[in-house]
């Protein structure tokens, strides 16, 4: 769909088709599965589990119990999150706020990354058409492209000129061959147009 390959920045599967990456998604899924259970009664089982186990990770950190997995999970996350100050009192709104914050940043992440990569210049700062609204910058959604473009290779082309997976000069000449050594992107760049 996208015609990406070994090379292509990995952000640009989630920028493009709206899904979220794999490990964020995890903890928020972990993090509705909590919320749930802190809807539930404090004579219920699960919810004296989550205690037990809330109490466990605040009396003896090292070790091992569910809330302890929840906050290692959301401390590996490639980016960087607030940790989510899990208590007794914690309730479902908090968490259900603390996984918006998580997903808003998320699309930080991902959008930091877009403007900072030199392959992906034609990503920065583009605006999405809207439906009865002017455009606006959206991070993470299905692109209209994708849809909008019934022909595969032609859906294609225009992914790879967008994510610099073509094979001009300005991409191709980026790595070493056996024929050619690696060359900086000033000198890979067009003489007539300099893009």
């Amino acid at each position: 769909m996208l015609n990406v390959h070994s090379r292509s920045t990995v952000a640009v599967l989630f920028t493009e088709t709206g899904i979220m990456p794999l490990r964020p998604r995890r903890v928020r899924v972990l993090l509705g599965y909590l919320a749930y259970l802190l809807k539930l009664p404090r004579s219920s089982y699960a919810r004296a589990a989550l205690d037990s186990s809330i109490e466990l990770a605040a009396k003896f950190p090292r070790k091992r119990s569910w809330a302890k997995d929840l906050a290692t999970a959301i401390s590996r996350l490639p980016f960087a999150c607030p940790p989510l100050p899990l208590t007794h009192d914690t309730t479902h709104e908090e968490v259900e706020k603390y996984s918006e914050l998580l997903e808003k940043c998320c699309l930080q992440w991902l959008q930091a990354l877009v403007d900072t990569s030199h392959k992906l210049y034609l990503l920065r700062g583009r605006l999405e058409p809207q439906k009865n609204k002017p455009p606006a910058q959206v991070t993470a959604t299905m692109r209209h492209y994708l849809s909008m473009v019934p022909t595969q290779s032609h859906r294609e082309a225009v992914s790879s000129i967008l994510m610099s997976t073509h094979q001009l000069g300005v991409e191709v000449l980026r790595y070493v061959d056996h024929a050619h050594p690696r060359l900086e992107r000033e000198r890979r760049l067009c003489c007539l147009c300099a893009h």
